[in-house]
C-alpha cells in the first residue's frame, strides 16, 4: 500500500472519528452516534479494501446520523 493512500484512509478516518465523538459529546451514546458510528465503520471498511470510492451505504448512513442530529440540536 503507498503512502498516499495510507494518507488518504487515515483523514477519511480521522474526519469520522472526530464527527462520532461530537455526536457522542452532544447527545450521549444514542440513535445518532449509532448510525454514525456504523456508516464509519462501513466507509473505512471500503477503503481498507482498496476501494476509492465511498460507499453508497456508509454514505447513506452518515447523511441520516447528521440529520438525525440537526433535527435533535433543534429540539435542544
Amino acid at each position: 500500500m503507498n503512502e498516499n493512500f495510507r494518507g488518504k484512509i487515515f483523514f477519511v478516518e480521522f474526519s469520522l472519528l472526530i464527527l462520532c465523538l461530537f455526536s457522542f459529546i452532544l447527545f450521549g451514546f444514542g440513535m445518532e452516534f449509532v448510525i454514525l458510528l456504523a456508516g464509519s465503520i462501513v466507509i473505512v471498511g471500503q477503503y481498507a479494501k482498496g476501494g476509492g470510492k465511498i460507499n453508497k451505504v456508509g454514505g447513506a448512513l452518515i447523511v441520516v446520523g447528521i440529520i438525525l442530529s440537526v433535527f435533535r440540536l433543534q429540539e435542544l
